[in-house]
């Protein structure tokens, strides 16, 4: 897969060491798909898992992009939305929530804190653009991350991902 400036090969590896630990058929959710670079890189690592790709507006690239890869484009389901709005039950618990949606302070926050509840006690909080490009490390994702994790050793740390275990 030819990986492109919203999502380089460190950190399509870095998705891909995260599902890689995930329990059998593990549940992700995904804040932010677009054309479904993480979805690959996630889906790759882990053809049994099975990925909520929640985004506000359709696009038909990330089924075109899991084609083209030779991926299964059925254990992917498009979940149109605001994610910082959209319920989940819950007595569904998801193995590892990645958020890259919404990159201002408030979307950050409104995501983490609608989603971080229904993560599996063990499982996992993956954050994409965690430092800007061109930036110092402080930016508004960054700011949600210190804010939530106060501190605490991350479970993964390559190019803009950064990712905690709950």
């Amino acid at each position: 897969m030819k990986y492109n400036g919203m999502l380089t090969e460190v950190e399509a590896g870095a998705l891909a060491d995260c599902v890689a630990g995930l329990p059998k058929n593990p549940v992700i959710v995904q804040i932010g798909a677009n054309a479904g670079l993480s979805t690959v890189a996630m889906l790759s690592a882990r053809p049994d898992a099975f990925i909520f790709s929640i985004d506000i507006k359709p696009c038909n690239d990330e089924k075109i992009t899991l084609f083209n890869e030779g991926l299964d484009p059925r254990r992917v389901v498009r979940l149109l939305g605001n994610s910082q709005e959209m319920g989940w039950p819950e007595t569904i618990k998801v193995d590892m929530l990645y958020i890259d949606g919404d990159h201002r302070y408030k979307g950050v926050k409104a995501d983490y804190d609608n989603w971080s509840s229904k993560v599996k006690a063990g499982g996992l909080v993956v954050f994409h653009d965690y430092i800007a490009y061109n930036a110092p490390p402080k930016n508004q994702v960054y700011e949600v991350v210190k804010e939530a994790f106060n501190g605490a050793e991350p479970f993964i740390k390559a190019g803009r991902v950064i990712g905690f275990r709950v």
